[in-house]
């Protein structure tokens, strides 16, 4: 049992006896209120609209289990009006939800082209300790963090990346790995490693001509 949706329940259950527009008035800012304090209390920044979603969810199956309970009452009749508004704020939440998922593949494109362009500036990369820098989200960052960026996605990258990634490499533990998960994740991972091994080479090159 979630108190907070025990909350929001006991919430519109007490605008029974209302009139329609004041209790729809009424179960609008209760909800409202209670996506605002889901999303206070999600830690995890990129989900606390998920988090507002949720809510929105488990309120209306917490409405229609007590539209079951209470089937043939007054209080059913009036949770059937909660639950229109409830239902009319879910065709927002959709339209929401698929404005989201056109940014995430938006913003999923651009980072591939980041990363693509990050293992053609590791490449290119020949002196010097300081890591290249590559465009994304409108700045400059180090294809170090880059990488890091492409943790979460699982999708496949062209061949002839992988074919540079695996040139790159002279580990067969590496090369297997990046194999058997020919993922933008583990090509990542992969880059990451040996960035840091370019690293090394060029300190130990600087500490010999020094």
């Amino acid at each position: 049992m979630d108190e907070r949706v025990e909350a929001f329940l006991a919430n519109v259950l007490a605008l029974e006896g209302e009139e329609a527009n004041t209790i729809r008035q009424g179960v609008r800012g209760a909800l409202a209120d209670y996506e605002q304090l889901f999303r206070a209390q999600e830690v995890n920044k990129r989900m606390k609209e998920k988090a507002a979603h949720a809510c929105h969810a488990l309120c209306r199956a917490r409405v229609v289990e007590e539209i079951r309970l209470r089937k043939g009452t007054p209080t059913a009749e009036h949770l059937r009006l909660v639950l229109s508004v409830i239902n009319a704020g879910r065709i927002i939440h959709e339209r929401t939800d698929a404005g989201d998922i056109m940014a995430e593949r938006s913003d999923s494109l651009e980072l591939r082209i980041a990363f693509h362009n990050a293992v053609s500036r590791f490449q290119d990369w020949t002196t010097g300790v300081t890591e290249p820098r590559v465009k994304y989200c409108g700045r400059f960052c180090a294809i170090s963090e880059v990488c890091q960026e492409v943790g979460n996605l699982s999708d496949r990258p062209p061949g002839d990346l992988l074919a540079i990634l695996r040139k790159e490499t002279h580990t067969g533990n590496d090369a297997l790995a990046l194999k058997m998960d020919e993922t933008y994740r583990r090509a990542g991972r992969f880059l990451l490693r040996l960035i840091e091994k370019r690293k090394d080479e060029m300190r130990r090159r600087n500490a010999l001509q020094s």
